[in-house]
């Protein structure tokens, strides 16, 4: 009997566990695809549409906000009108790579300062530089060591590491060629924008890793506009295969003002060598190069206080007194005669 009823009770277990397994396969599998639903997909962050957010919900009071639409997307700039009735002329300012149109450091010094001594200016935000693309990893090729298997195996390895890949559609180059393209779009507009407030010359000031930037602009438009260049601290860019400074300032056929702090020599990217950049300019016979070395700045301030300064006399110097003396000057009257009365006459007024 216990034997029996041991039997029973094994049977009625098998039987329970047979009968509720595909009802509990089929609520696992409801279950699963319930949660599957409910995971919202996910999306990834735009850090450059963040930065633009943060920069426009931060601006200090008074910086007159400009919006463009341009063919590669949205200008976003701040603009500072001219502190006189009669500017001087426009300065484009492009901030360092890694900072934007208000950034204290250099950016906003200029910008406000350059406008209280007569200049329209503008500082635009410029997109993120895109990304170094990662090198293709591939196998290591095995060494033949006598056996048939190693031998076999490292002839395996080589064939999949010989294999030719698919060409990428997003190569450095091409990586360059869209940013170039997409700044001088955002240049375009900005610099039709400042000569519809003033029509003359407009000064493009590239900082620290945009003075590539400024340099290819200038190159594009100097036909159009009547630009100068100005180079601050330029450093090497971010964007891979943008074209080289050395190879670049030859093609710029309008007066350049390079100035760089001491600092920029020990910065691991620089971008060649002042002294580079000056026997170049002297090779090339690039008469319109000029070159100066700040003092080195050593504050707890945000900004060099007299960065102002030194570039004020810069511009003075190079730009502003040498194009007066070539304004052309206007031309003598030529002196009325008067009329003469013969000796013994009086003369009679008319």
């Amino acid at each position: 009997m216990p034997l029996r009823s041991n039997l029973l009770a094994c049977c009625t277990l098998l039987i329970t566990l047979v009968l509720s397994t595909p009802m509990h396969a089929a609520e696992t599998a409801s279950g699963a695809a319930a949660s599957t639903a409910e995971i919202p997909e996910r999306t990834q962050p735009d850090p450059e549409a963040a930065l633009k957010q943060l920069l426009l919900e931060t601006r200090l009071p008074g910086n007159e906000l400009l919006q463009l639409d341009t063919p590669s997307g949205g200008l976003i700039g701040f603009l500072h009108r001219a502190e006189q009735k009669k500017p001087l002329g426009s300065v484009l300012i492009l901030p360092d790579q890694s900072t934007h149109p208000d950034w204290p450091e250099h950016t906003r010094t200029l910008r406000e300062g350059l406008a209280q001594q007569g200049w329209n200016t503008l500082a635009i935000y410029l997109p993120i530089p895109p990304a170094a693309k990662l090198p293709k990893r591939t196998l290591p090729v095995l060494t033949a060591l006598g056996s048939g298997a190693e031998t076999s195996a490292s002839g395996a390895t080589e064939s999949v590491a010989t294999e030719p890949s698919e060409p990428s559609t997003t190569t450095e180059e091409n990586q360059a060629e869209a940013y170039l393209k997409q700044t001088r779009d955002l240049m375009t507009a900005a610099l039709n924008h400042l000569k519809s407030l003033d029509d003359s010359r407009i000064l493009v000031v590239g900082i620290g890793k945009s003075g590539q930037t400024a340099v290819d602009g200038v190159i594009q438009f100097q036909e159009g506009f009547d630009l100068r260049l100005i180079l601050l601290d330029v450093e090497q860019s971010s964007v891979p295969d943008l074209p080289g400074l050395l190879q670049q300032l030859p093609r710029v056929k309008t007066t350049v003002i390079d100035l760089f702090h001491p600092t920029t020599l020990l910065a691991p990217y620089a971008l060649a060598t002042p002294a580079q950049r000056a026997v170049t300019a002297k090779r090339e016979g690039l008469s319109n190069y000029h070159q100066r070395e700040l003092p080195a700045f050593v504050s707890t301030e945000a900004s060099d206080p007299r960065l102002l300064k030194h570039l004020r006399g810069a511009i003075e110097r190079w730009i502003v007194q040498p194009e007066k003396l070539q304004a052309p000057k206007p031309a003598p009257t030529a002196p009325t005669k008067k009329k003469q009365t013969p000796p013994g006459a009086t003369a009679v007024n008319s």
